[in-house]
């Protein structure tokens, strides 16, 4: 298994974080900010991280991952690395043990195809992965102080707007402004018309550019409207 997530690592996964890492840069440079902490909800193999160290000090950098074998994996890329801090977590509606569906690791005999392992992603049914919602998340596990966060990032599947549901309120609370990744993927868990409400409700209350639901591309983004 290893052999094809190295694979994955070293060779394919950095075309599908290029947008988002433009995304971030563009942002962090136009503020200068050149040192940042972030939170990464669906780490998969940890590319992220990899682009951003090349442009940023990066403080720290909190990783879940809800799939054994990505966490596994990342902990041992990472194990020397202090900046890191890594939880084999799933994020979802309520605290729980569910049911994580690995999409890529099926069948695997050849490396040289196109292989994608990020698609896993967590399913309602009992299981045997730890879940807890992104609330229980931010109170309780999360290491990085409120302040510090500049950037969560959400790629998940099935539970992004899940997510920015259920951390609105403590990012209020906290009086917060991280900048936001996440991916635009309503469809498999909710309509079009809750999803833009989810939208219109953290922009309001968290005070970010608001945003279409019709005009997002799947690698999204929230923008903090900022008082200088």
């Amino acid at each position: 298994m290893n052999e094809y997530i190295k694979y994955w690592d070293e060779e394919l996964v950095e075309q599908h974080v290029g947008q988002d890492i433009g995304y971030a840069t563009e942002y962090f440079n136009s503020l200068n900010i050149d040192t940042i902490s972030y939170i990464d909800i669906g780490a998969n193999v940890g590319k992220i991280y990899d682009c951003l160290k090349k442009k940023f000090k990066i403080e720290k950098c909190v990783m879940v991952e809800a799939n054994k074998n990505l966490s596994d994996y990342i902990k041992e890329k990472y194990k020397d690395d202090s900046t890191v801090e890594i939880h084999n977590l799933g994020i979802a509606e309520q605290n729980g043990k569910f049911k994580v569906y690995e999409v890529g690791f099926e069948n695997l005999t050849d490396l040289n195809r196109s292989i994608n392992l990020g698609l896993s992603r967590v399913e309602k049914e009992e299981g045997d992965t730890e879940c807890v919602t992104m609330d229980f998340f931010l109170k309780n596990i999360n290491s990085i102080p409120p302040e510090k966060i500049s950037l969560i990032k959400i790629d998940t599947e099935t539970k992004d707007y899940i997510i920015l549901r259920d951390m609105m309120h403590w990012l209020h609370e906290n009086k917060i402004q991280p900048y936001i990744l996440f991916e635009n993927n309503y469809s498999f868990c909710m309509s079009k018309e809750e999803a833009q409400k989810i939208l219109n409700d953290f922009c309001s209350l968290c005070n970010y550019e608001p945003v279409d639901v019709n005009t997002l591309p799947g690698d999204s983004l929230l923008k903090p409207i900022l008082h200088k």
